[in-house]
């Protein structure tokens, strides 16, 4: 039989989790009957409280030195392990790691298609470890068999699916933003053709995307406005991509591609002084290079943020799929650069 939790606690006395946080562990800001109300269904319900929760108590009262345990990442990506191959899962799970340090945990990281491996072997072994909290870093729930309700989860860089069994909470970048403040950024330059140059497939990454842009064309007139140029996944054509560059005449092109940079130097249009271009950085495309101007999402943030769900449900005592899951949204971060025109 599953053991009740606070949200078990708080759904039965029509209050919200935090308010049964408070009641059980006697703080201040909950009416004396409310309370007593709470503890009574929580003895009711057979209620026993988390002995790991109950220790971060210390970690809150400024013992930085406590250690509190070990979480778990998992990998997906069916392909191979994607950490020795993929920035931005990398990225992230550095974040992951670092933060989690920070709070006192360490991490260990599983790769769900690693050779043999399956969710009731996995699942024995975050038992056997006694690791309680789960982060899954881009992947879904539903991908392994696993006992969900055992644990605290969350997503890292992953948003739940409509048709998804298991739902967590989940952190990712906030592309919409993102491209909003790009488009921002370039109009508030001077630019006032705008062309958006991305890959043709369909993630939430590049439809958050192109909702902001095909969003921001709304307001300008048809004169200026410039249909996306798509091009195929990992195939990004030098004469598909300078045609729609001839035929629409954007001012400042914004692509995450790399390459079409090359392209316009090589089909001799100087750059800012004749044309700008302006870098999104999706898919962990987070270069150095002083040269460029553009927005990319912090997967730093993005993978330590998840860490934070974990370690607030393991805190308040939650485990398993939420009645409601939240998304926390990272906002980008600026690459101010030499490929646009200076600001005024």
């Amino acid at each position: 039989m599953k053991e009740p939790t606070i949200q078990d606690i708080a759904n039965a006395a029509g209050v919200a989790v935090s308010t049964v946080s408070k009641a059980m562990h006697n703080r201040p800001g909950v009416n004396p009957k409310l309370k007593e109300k709470i503890q009574k269904i929580a003895k009711e319900l057979g209620y026993r409280p988390n002995p790991f929760a109950q220790s971060l108590v210390f970690r809150r009262k400024g013992d930085k030195s406590a250690f509190h345990g070990t979480l778990a990442c998992l990998l997906g990506h069916e392909q191979a392990n994607p950490l020795p191959i993929i920035p931005h899962y990398r990225t992230i799970a550095q974040g992951i790691k670092a933060h989690a340090q920070d709070l006192g945990f360490n991490v260990e990281f599983f790769w769900v298609y690693e050779p043999h491996m399956t969710g009731k072997r996995l699942d024995q072994i975050i038992r056997a470890r006694g690791i309680p909290g789960v982060i899954l870093l881009s992947m879904d729930a539903d991908e392994v068999d696993i006992d969900w309700k055992r644990y605290s989860c969350a997503y890292a860089s992953h948003i739940p699916k409509e048709q998804s069994q298991v739902r967590f909470s989940f952190t990712y970048p906030d592309n919409f933003e993102l491209m909003r403040q790009i488009l921002r950024y370039g109009k508030n330059l001077g630019y006032t053709k705008i062309g958006l140059s991305m890959k043709q497939i369909h993630d939430g990454e590049q439809q958050h995307c192109s909702s902001a842009f095909l969003a921001y064309q709304q307001d300008l007139p048809k004169k200026k406005r410039i249909p996306i140029h798509r091009w195929p996944h990992d195939n990004f054509d030098r004469d598909d991509f300078l045609k729609w560059i001839h035929v629409h005449k954007p001012d400042l092109v914004v692509s995450s591609e790399l390459q079409a940079l090359k392209y316009l130097s090589s089909d001799g249009f100087k750059v800012p002084e004749e044309m700008g271009f302006l870098f999104h950085g999706l898919y962990g495309n987070i270069h150095q290079d002083k040269r460029l101007s553009g927005m990319y999402p912090p997967y730093e943030d993005v993978g330590a943020a998840a860490v934070d769900l974990v370690v607030g449900q393991l805190y308040r005592g939650e485990m398993g799929p939420p009645k409601r899951f939240k998304g926390v949204f990272i906002e980008p971060m600026l690459l101010d650069g030499a490929t646009v025109k200076p600001q005024n």
